[in-house]
């Protein structure tokens, strides 16, 4: 079986890999977050999106606020219906056939929005916003199809590039986005310190050991 060396206090212990990778995750997740963003530059050579039997996939409707904010709360922030409105919904870049969701039995669980901030990215840097998948149909593909559904969205736009902010402890959103060509932007001295724990903590420790 793999092992990883620690070293601590004079001592060495042999520690199995997927042990090693366990205790990075309670560190991580234990951590500050740090915000930082991820870029795909690249909209034309998109994956098909496919969806597991049972789910279908449909654009916002009215009266789908309170769904939206079942999804989302606990998970990116807490939301009402109110704030939905305020915050989403009635802002000028809101596109209702831009907000995707992955259905089943006719409930909403799991969204992504396509979102625009011209006077920060430009007018041709699309946004994959609000991603969250219920707790109770995660690990099924959700969180993949409605966030290609978004992307191929913005390519239908016109979109150069796509771009997402996420945290430090996000792990399994970290590594859906990374599955999907996005790379990470390493600004700040906080995620270039934490990055090569990230990639080892979500399983790609190839690729972590070329960014040490």
């Amino acid at each position: 079986m793999p092992k990883t060396f620690i070293f601590g206090q004079g001592q060495k212990a042999f520690v199995p890999n997927y042990l090693f990778t366990r205790m990075q995750k309670v560190i991580l997740m234990s951590s500050d977050a740090v915000r930082f963003a991820m870029w795909l530059s690249d909209l034309n050579s998109l994956p098909e999106i496919t969806v597991p039997p049972g789910y279908t996939l449909r654009t916002y409707r009215d009266g789908d606020a309170a769904a939206w904010c079942r999804i989302m709360s606990g998970q990116v922030g807490q939301w009402t219906v109110e704030r939905f409105y305020t915050d989403v919904h009635d802002q000028p870049v809101f596109r209702p056939d831009g907000l995707f969701f992955a259905v089943h039995d006719d409930t909403p669980v799991a969204t992504a929005c396509a979102w625009w901030i011209p006077e920060k990215y430009g007018a041709d840097v699309g946004i994959l916003h609000m991603v969250a998948t219920d707790p109770a149909h995660r690990s099924r593909g959700l969180g993949r199809a409605v966030s290609l559904s978004v992307i191929r969205f913005l390519a239908a736009q016109g979109m150069r590039a796509c771009v997402l902010s996420t945290t430090s402890q996000r792990l399994a959103a970290i590594r859906l986005y990374l599955s999907l060509g996005f790379e990470p932007e390493l600004d700040t001295p906080e995620i270039r310190a934490l990055w090569p724990d990230i990639l080892r903590a979500i399983g790609n420790r190839e690729i972590a050991e070329t960014k040490n």
